[in-house]
């Protein structure tokens, strides 16, 4: 088997693709930045997942994917939105052009947002705080998942 990780270079994509090495899996990493420490073995492509067409070549031959990649640099709203909004539809529709067998889009909304966002797949967060455009990014991303998945 062979997976695709987005946004490979955070610790959870490093553990995760040391994982799937170790159990004789194949792994495309796919992130904007070369990952420290990652394990021997990982094919790793340097690219930015707002980016679909790299995004496909990527995905070639790849039966599964993770998407980890995010960005929540509170200072550039528009990169937040790019990466996390855009960057989950174009991962998802790579995985759908490249016939994945599985696909996880892994958010972090839950952490950030009050129990009755999460649950209601209508609503959205409406505060002006400061992680604001980050948790609108997060609950975007997985109503755009959600539609995937239907």
């Amino acid at each position: 088997m062979k997976t695709l990780i987005t946004g490979v270079s955070s610790r959870i994509g490093i553990a995760l693709s040391a994982q799937l090495l170790a159990a004789g899996e194949s792994v495309v990493g796919v992130d904007t930045r070369q990952p420290d420490g990652a394990a021997p073995g990982l094919d790793f492509l340097e690219a930015d997942v707002r980016d679909l067409n790299v995004l496909n070549i990527a995905a070639n031959g790849c039966d599964n994917g993770i998407h980890l990649a995010v960005n929540a640099d509170q200072t550039r709203p528009t990169d937040i939105f790019e990466t996390n909004v855009v960057g989950a539809y174009n991962f998802l529709t790579a995985a759908q052009n490249n016939d994945f067998s599985n696909s996880i889009v892994a958010s972090s909304a839950p952490v950030h947002l009050k129990p009755e966002i999460v649950e209601t797949a209508c609503q959205l967060p409406s505060s002006n705080g400061p992680d604001h455009a980050y948790d609108l990014s997060k609950a975007l991303q997985e109503a755009v998942a959600r539609d995937f998945h239907h």
